[in-house]
């Protein structure tokens, strides 16, 4: 039976997987992250508050997520029947903000890992497990692993990392038929998480649950505001979570998360016409390969003898949709080339 490793826990390796394992191959998938779903991000704080029993929930990576395929709206159409996804309908700010997507906006619940936690469910999934090497086995591949480990070998391979990861995982000699990957443009974003108590927050007082700005110049701190627990199925404190701009975030990408941290805190009060109150919770978070700005133009990349695949969002764009159709597309072309393509599963 053909065996397939997959490099990446996120839209694209878990698209990709459980289209392949429902077609009968054995898959397994490895990530460095202790979770599923890469951006699809989920932190939850407990302890907080004066009696320490309180928490909250920050989706402090990707917001919500939009269909435009007839695929991927099958796809968010069945995590919803699962209880993994439900339509977020915000007020919006009225100050500022960009047209938005008419699209519904899907979110996982209870947090956005929830749909990555559904895309995953029975798969086979190796966490905290980082590769730092694929090398050549007779016909296969073989994992070398940063604890000296190896598995192997796999008949075909998959990354799905972020581009210059991927670069860092080719195999000495098989860099040609990727060098494409080169050209793709990948940028930062610093995120902001603060929470508030009920009764000292910011909810009330802003009058949005949704803020956000076109891209523009160095002067725009934030680029986006929301309070994360007006969407479906959150609980605990007032959260909210900010997103900084292109241009600042790379100005500041080797700032400490704490120095970032009151920047965006100070960014979120200003845009509610009040100095924002002292938060129960604060932290920055620094996604590197957040946004793809110049993507690939493909799907995905593979070498001559369709053992070893390259893909990820950013081959197509930068919404969750286009990790998913890279993922789906690369399972396609290895049913196609076992024989199994008539038995793709939907996803």
């Amino acid at each position: 039976m053909t065996t397939i490793a997959i490099i990446g826990a996120g839209v694209t390796g878990l698209t990709c997987a459980r289209r392949l394992a429902e077609a009968g191959l054995r898959v397994t998938v490895f990530d460095k992250g202790r979770g599923l779903g890469g951006r699809l991000a989920t932190r939850r704080v407990s302890g907080l508050g004066r009696s320490g029993a309180q928490v909250a929930a920050f989706d402090h990576g990707v917001q919500y997520v939009t269909a435009r395929g007839a695929d991927f709206t099958s796809s968010l159409e069945r995590r919803a029947a699962l209880q993994a996804a439900a339509v977020w309908r915000p007020r919006l700010s009225q100050s500022r903000v960009e047209t938005p997507d008419p699209a519904p906006w899907h979110v996982g619940t209870p947090g956005m890992s929830g749909l990555a936690k559904s895309w995953g469910a029975d798969l086979s999934i190796a966490l905290k497990t980082r590769v730092e090497r694929i090398e050549p086995d007779g016909s296969g591949w073989r994992l070398q692993f940063d604890d000296g480990s190896a598995q192997g070998p796999y008949d075909t391979v998959v990354v799905s990392t972020p581009p210059s990861q991927a670069l860092d995982l080719l195999p000495k000699g098989a860099r040609e038929p990727f060098s494409a990957i080169q050209d793709v443009r990948v940028a930062p974003c610093w995120a902001g998480l603060f929470a508030f108590d009920p009764q000292n927050g910011l909810a009330a007082t802003a009058g949005f649950d949704c803020w956000r700005l076109e891209e523009g110049g160095s002067d725009d701190v934030l680029v986006w505001a929301a309070h994360n627990t007006s969407k479906p199925g959150r609980v605990g404190l007032e959260a909210w979570v900010v997103h900084a701009g292109i241009a600042w975030s790379v100005a500041h990408l080797e700032e400490s998360p704490e120095m970032v941290a009151p920047v965006l805190l100070e960014g979120l009060g200003a845009l509610t016409g009040y100095a924002a109150p002292k938060p129960a919770y604060q932290a920055a978070h620094r996604w590197r390969y957040a946004r793809t700005i110049e993507p690939l133009g493909k799907p995905f990349l593979s070498d001559r003898a369709g053992s070893f695949y390259v893909g990820g969002d950013w081959c197509l764009g930068a919404r969750v949709e286009c990790g998913f159709d890279s993922g789906a597309a690369i399972a396609h072309a290895i049913l196609w080339d076992a024989g199994l393509a008539d038995r793709r599963a939907a996803g």
